[in-house]
């Protein structure tokens, strides 16, 4: 599949493109299937952000529940 959208892009048949230009865009192909789209790691960025957030939000809520258990043992 791969070579069949690489054959496609190029403006000549494969034969005549410079062996340059085929080596270059044989590279860029396999960059792009190596590296997770931009969106991707925009939403594993997100998801980090939002797990830091509810473990701030629980670390919270436990050291206010030792607050009020100290507070009923008194």
């Amino acid at each position: 599949m791969a070579s069949f959208k690489l054959c496609c892009c190029l403006p000549m048949e494969p034969s005549l493109v410079p062996l340059s230009t085929l080596a270059a865009v044989t590279t860029v192909a396999a960059v792009n299937l190596l590296l997770p789209p931009l969106s991707e790691e925009k939403r594993i960025d997100e998801e980090r952000r939002n797990n830091k957030e509810k473990r701030g939000y629980w670390m919270k809520r436990e050291e206010e529940t030792r607050k009020r258990e100290k507070e009923l043992r008194k």
